[in-house]
C-alpha cells in the first residue's frame, strides 16, 4: 500500500495506471472537493444507510471494502489529521 502525500498529482497517478476509485467518508469535504475528483465507483462511510447515494454514487458501510479483493484507490475525505491516520490503519 502507498499512502499518497497532500502534494500528489492524483490526475497523473490515476491516468498512469486507472482502477476503482473509492472515497472514504461522504461528509463535507467529499462534497467541497468532489469536482476535483476524476472518476469516483463508490463511497464508504459509517453512515451509509442514512446516506444511499451522492450524486448517484452508491455509499456503502466500512465493512463492505473488505469485500473488495482488486487493486483500488481510496481517497480518505475527512477534516481531521489525527481521523486520517487512524483510518489508514484500518485500510
Amino acid at each position: 500500500m502507498r499512502i499518497a502525500e497532500f502534494d500528489d498529482d492524483f490526475r497523473k497517478i490515476y491516468l498512469q495506471e486507472p482502477r476503482k476509485v473509492i472515497v472514504w467518508g461522504a461528509g463535507k469535504q467529499l462534497r467541497d472537493n468532489w469536482e476535483k475528483i476524476l472518476h469516483i465507483d463508490l463511497i464508504c462511510d459509517s453512515n451509509a444507510e442514512k446516506i444511499g447515494d451522492i450524486n448517484g454514487v452508491q455509499v456503502v458501510g466500512t465493512e463492505k471494502l473488505r469485500e473488495i479483493h482488486e487493486k483500488v484507490y481510496i481517497i480518505v475525505s475527512v477534516m481531521k489529521q489525527s481521523t486520517f491516520y487512524e483510518i489508514c490503519k484500518q485500510i
